[in-house]
């Protein structure tokens, strides 16, 4: 039987008497039961009996015949012991086999940590290893490339010397054959195409070369007194001409406020709104070119450059600023294919000044580039003194030694100095 349940088979050793008994059964704990116990007179020769707790237990049974006669009343004791696993040695296998659970539950997790202890410690180190690596390539690399702006330095300054010295032979006999009287209009008009090529490919040479400083962090600015009307002048005196000639207005606009003198790169200033001034008359067909100088505040001053241009569509507002840049109706509005890198440098060399130069522009209306700066108000530079031409000499005749290794700047100076 199963543990805590008992099937008992009783029967009265007597032959042929079997069929006509019947029996009761009685099952008493500890203790015998009483009469009320007993099961009633049945011929089954089994009883069962479901899961008993565990003790001590005492079968009774009692047989009767057909005329009612009871039998003598037999007996068995036995006993249920408890489950195993409920027995004393039973919890204490249980407390034993949880603890060997345990045991081995930490010597896997303490293993588990080791390894991934060892794991992480194995990462660090590989990392470690690759950004060292790493620092090295990008010392190598930091390496190659000041080594690359050297020689690129090095190769700008030797073209530059080399690009200037011919250059200077063709602008300078193309200054003294202007002053040819005898020369046809012809004559005089190619002189001309000459003298604007070669001073265009001069200020290409330039802008280059500033980039060049630019991106080394060698250009430097050399502040000194700078008279902002005179300044204006000089650039309506250059560019009115060239706006006149293809039907532009012309204006310049000083606000009230605006100090006489400042404290200014003024080279600086005056290549920054030569390209800009350039630019608006290059790429204006109608309308109007106007230079605007305001003082927004005390010790500010805003240049502003307005055209009435095609003006330029906002997705393609910062690619102008990127250096060789050239808009997609470049060729179409102009003959004179720039660098590309005018607004480039003139940005920053703004940026140099402590500003920033902006763009305000909406296409088919024209184009606004300002810039604010803060400048020092100052008076007028002692050293200043108006520009004269020279053109001879007081005194007696005197023989001059032309020095050059150059003999097309010899041939230059000699006939500049020529009587």
């Amino acid at each position: 039987s199963d543990h805590g349940s008992l099937q008992a088979e009783f029967g009265v050793a007597v032959l042929g008497t079997e069929t006509s008994l019947t029996y009761r059964t009685r099952l008493g704990r500890n203790t015998l039961p009483g009469d009320d116990d007993w099961t009633p007179y049945s011929p089954r020769r089994t009883q069962a009996f479901g899961l008993l707790p565990h003790g001590r237990y005492t079968l009774e049974v009692q047989a009767r015949d057909r005329n009612g006669l009871s039998g003598p009343t037999s007996s068995l004791a036995f006993t249920v012991a408890l489950p195993w696993w409920r027995s004393l040695g039973g919890i204490s296998l249980w407390i034993a086999v949880a603890g060997l659970v345990f045991y081995l539950g930490t010597k896997t997790v303490a293993a588990r940590s080791r390894r991934r202890e060892r794991h992480l410690e194995a990462l660090v180190a590989a990392r470690t290893t690759e950004l060292k690596t790493r620092e090295q390539q990008l010392s190598v690399a930091k390496d190659q490339a000041e080594s690359a702006s050297r020689a690129k330095s090095s190769f700008l300054a030797a073209m530059s010397h080399e690009l200037r010295t011919p250059l200077n032979a063709i602008l300078g006999f193309a200054q003294i054959l202007r002053h040819d009287t005898h020369l046809s209009d012809k004559s005089r008009s190619q002189i001309d195409i000459i003298d604007r090529n070669g001073k265009h490919l001069l200020e290409t040479i330039n802008e280059v070369l500033d980039l060049s400083k630019i991106e080394a962090r060698k250009m430097e600015l050399r502040p000194g007194p700078c008279a902002l009307r005179q300044l204006a002048s000089l650039l309506t005196e250059t560019f009115e001409p060239r706006a006149t000639a293809k039907g532009l207005t012309f204006r310049v606009e000083i606000g009230p406020g605006v100090p006489p003198w400042v404290i200014v790169d003024e080279a600086k200033l005056r290549q920054v709104l030569f390209n800009l001034l350039g630019n608006a008359v290059k790429f204006t067909d109608a309308g109007e070119i106007t230079l605007a100088l305001a003082a927004p505040a005390p010790g500010a001053v805003r240049f502003a450059v307005h055209d009435t241009g095609p003006g330029i569509p906002v997705g393609n507002q910062a690619a102008i600023f990127e250096p060789f840049h050239q808009g997609p109706d470049h060729q179409a509005t102009t003959t004179a294919a720039g660098t590309g890198l005018g607004l480039p440098i003139s940005r920053q060399i703004v940026a140099l000044m402590g500003s920033r130069l902006e763009l305000d522009s909406i296409p088919g209306r024209g184009s606004r580039f300002h810039f604010t700066l803060a400048l020092e108000p100052t008076t007028a530079s002692a050293e200043t003194s108006p520009a004269y031409r020279i053109d001879g000499y007081d005194g007696p005749r005197r023989h001059l030694i032309v020095v050059d290794d150059v003999a097309s700047n010899r041939a230059v100076l000699t006939e500049m100095l020529r009587p």
